[in-house]
């Protein structure tokens, strides 16, 4: 009795993997679509800090005891990992 049991929970489980198989393209999709917009916003944050960096004055930069280069490197590394 306990074969069949698990027998039937093993074609249930297939029958699930099924089903999923054809629910998994939409949320492939959806999920690549998330990871797009992740991307793009990354991209955005980047260039929106790395334009404010670029736009410091050198007295600025001085003031600041850092080199340009180091810093856009930082953000880099903060942003993308």
């Amino acid at each position: 009795m306990a074969e069949k049991q698990g027998i039937l929970v093993f074609r249930e489980e297939r029958n699930d993997r099924r089903i999923g198989r054809t629910k998994g393209a939409p949320m492939l999709l959806n999920g690549l679509m998330i990871n797009v917009q992740r991307r793009l916003e990354k991209r955005a944050r980047f260039n929106r800090l790395a334009a404010e960096i670029q736009g410091l004055s050198p007295r600025e930069i001085l003031d600041l005891n850092v080199d340009r280069t180091q810093m856009l490197r930082d953000l880099r590394r903060e942003i993308y990992g």
